[in-house]
């Protein structure tokens, strides 16, 4: 199964943080990372204050049933410092499960298309470049034409595009 998988890091070595998140997905059983976009330095969204996010999208193809790949990625998130305080807290780990294939999942613990992908710069900026036809299950429409109709303010910058060779993706 395609999914795709949003990543930032706000505490600590971000850039470091991310490159052992898409390593950790690497090594997941049944898992392959089929791309990565470039790193993005982008403003935190609800957390005016809060020091800058370096925010990524992975595409990985995964024979892991949903629940387990959500489970690997709260332990990945763990295992790189994530502590649970308050909505929007600084973190060194954030991973969102964005995709899982085209399907739509409406769970109490677990929403899938993530519900506020469509909202978000630092989000479809990194999609786009390495999914950019990709149609949204619920809202059929594609990720760059979301990106297109997005009103946003949010500042979002690339500042690293070697992730490919360095992590030998392809």
């Amino acid at each position: 199964m395609i999914a795709f998988v949003g990543l930032g890091s706000n505490l600590g070595n971000r850039r470091d943080i991310l490159q052992r998140a898409i390593l950790s997905f690497k090594k997941l059983n049944g898992t392959k990372v089929v791309d990565c976009s470039s790193f993005y330095e982008t403003e935190p969204v609800g957390a005016p204050g809060s020091p800058f996010f370096l925010n990524a999208v992975v595409k990985i193809d995964t024979g892991l049933p949903v629940r387990e790949l959500l489970t690997e990625s709260l332990l990945i998130e763990e295992k790189e410092g994530r502590v649970r305080t308050v909505l929007n807290a600084p973190r060194t780990l954030d991973i969102d499960l964005l995709f899982f294939g085209h399907h739509v999942i409406e769970d109490t613990d677990l929403t899938i298309p993530h519900p506020r992908l469509h909202l978000r710069k630092f989000t479809l900026i990194p999609l786009v470049e390495i999914a950019p036809d990709f149609i949204h299950p619920s809202l059929k429409i594609s990720v760059s034409d979301l990106l297109i109709n997005l009103n946003s303010s949010e500042k979002v910058s690339k500042v690293s595009d070697d992730l490919k060779e360095m992590l030998k993706i392809r």
